[in-house]
């Protein structure tokens, strides 16, 4: 082969393994009832292509996303409330928040109003199953739990009567046809969300909080939310 055609052979082989090696796959959970939007993800994947990866996000049920994560079966959690590592000890919390969310109460009874957690006591609460602020929240005397795996279902639990309140983020409820439900204000909880990473990846920890500062303060990040 002459050697100006191996010279640009081999140029464009270092290319190919380059590219491949600068954005290479990393892999984390995410749930399937997406209770944030595609907001986080968005931000997220912003920061990770900044550090040389492509992110790629494995839909699955709540309770099942934080055990997986927390097993290091995957590489991390997309997006949890603070708090979470005291009861996931393998995860890590990337110390730069994602996302805020606010936590309503939906009712079909106009005239009930829910103002506080302990305005929950004796009715029965529709709720995402594994949502843990919403679990640490609800009062010991609350009557009925009916937690669900999809809005629709929660939804479903109210209009039927079967529930007396659904709990929900602000965010999730975008878009959705509310008409004859009310969203009690004030919301019960308004908390910053995280991404969160298995202790296997913890030196990429600082790697990414430097990343997502630097978002946070030029105001990018507000700016990928405000487009959904």
């Amino acid at each position: 082969m002459p050697q100006k055609k191996f010279l640009l052979l081999t140029f464009a082989l270092l290319l190919t393994a380059t590219a491949a090696f600068a954005f290479r796959n990393f892999i984390i959970c995410g749930t399937d009832f997406m209770p944030f939007g595609p907001g986080p993800e968005k931000v997220l994947r912003e920061a990770y292509a900044a550090l040389g990866y492509n992110l790629v996000v494995h839909r699955m049920p709540i309770p099942r996303s934080l055990e997986e994560s927390n097993m290091g079966r995957f590489e991390g959690e997309l997006a949890r409330v603070g708090g979470i590592e005291s009861r996931y000890k393998n995860l890590v919390r990337v110390d730069v928040p994602i996302f805020d969310l606010e936590v309503v109460a939906v009712t079909k009874d106009k005239s009930r109003r829910i103002r506080e957690w302990s305005d929950l006591g004796g009715l029965t609460v529709a709720y995402p199953r594994g949502a843990i602020i919403m679990e640490q929240n609800l009062p010991e005397n609350v009557g009925h739990l009916a937690p669900f795996l999809s809005l629709e279902k929660g939804m479903a639990l109210l209009l039927a009567g079967r529930a007396d309140v659904l709990l929900s983020s602000r965010k999730n409820l975008a878009g959705d046809d509310l008409e004859g439900l009310y969203v009690q204000e004030p919301p019960l909880e308004h908390v910053h969300v995280y991404h969160y990473l298995h202790k296997k990846n913890r030196a990429l920890v600082p790697k990414l909080e430097a990343v997502l500062r630097k978002m946070r303060e030029q105001g990018r990040i507000a700016r990928i939310l405000n487009k959904d």
